[in-house]
């Protein structure tokens, strides 16, 4: 699968058939797709067809009991995939699956599916392709919101996550989306009545610390460290 011409053989033949291949033998190739993926292997057909059957796989394995292990695989595949599929495209399958799993009706075992998707997503895609579709901030805000404690945490992991990891922090900070957006739901997490979460954001903000207002961090990161 590392090279063009055998993918245009061997990708309709694994495709098709992966469904009747057993847990790990679908796990190996979830795994064996992200580097093909990246380096731009795929056509852009095949990459929405791995979108199509992630989903199916994703579908078929939340309907057992036991699913915390098998999915992780297909998270990460989703979330390298969506690099290269056009946000039009992802709104066709993707994010109606998402915006399922993320519904609050839905198990509380499949929004913390939804939120690793969706967290997955976001983490690769960045700032720019979350200009390009929205709602995904939508669904993070839902996500920073919620008042179960298992789900809300995904949040700030997130966070503290995406902050250590961005290459340009400084150039982050000064976004519209950081000030009206990242900044707000990091307060509540350092103002939230939970240790856990304010200790998950006390760290999330300390990569941020350089260039924030003194002020601020006077005002709500020093008091949340007593």
């Amino acid at each position: 699968m590392r090279e063009p011409g055998a993918n245009d053989e061997l990708f309709p033949i694994i495709i098709e058939s992966i469904l009747s291949w057993d847990e790990n033998m679908q796990k190996e190739c979830a795994i064996s797709f992200i580097q093909p993926i990246k380096n731009g292997l795929f056509t852009d057909k095949n990459n929405f067809k791995i979108i199509q059957k992630s989903i199916n796989i994703l579908n078929e394995y939340l309907q057992l009991p036991e699913h915390t292990e098998i999915v992780g695989p297909w998270v990460d595949l989703l979330g390298v995939v969506c690099t290269k599929v056009k946000a039009k495209d992802q709104r066709i399958e993707l994010l109606p699956f998402l915006s399922e799993l993320l519904n609050n009706k839905s198990p509380i075992e499949h929004r913390k599916v939804g939120n690793r998707i969706l967290f997955a997503i976001a983490a690769n895609i960045g700032e720019q392709g979350l200009n390009d579709e929205p709602t995904y901030v939508k669904l993070m805000k839902s996500v920073f919101v919620e008042s179960n404690f298992k789900l809300r945490i995904d949040g700030i992991m997130f966070l503290k996550k995406y902050f250590a990891d961005y290459p340009k922090v400084k150039e982050l900070v000064q976004t519209d989306r950081f000030q009206c957006f990242y900044l707000p739901e990091l307060i509540g997490y350092l103002e939230d009545g939970d240790q856990q979460l304010v200790c998950d954001a006390i760290l999330a903000a300390t990569p941020l610390l350089e260039y924030l207002e003194d002020s601020l961090i006077q005002e709500v990161y020093l008091p949340a460290l007593v």
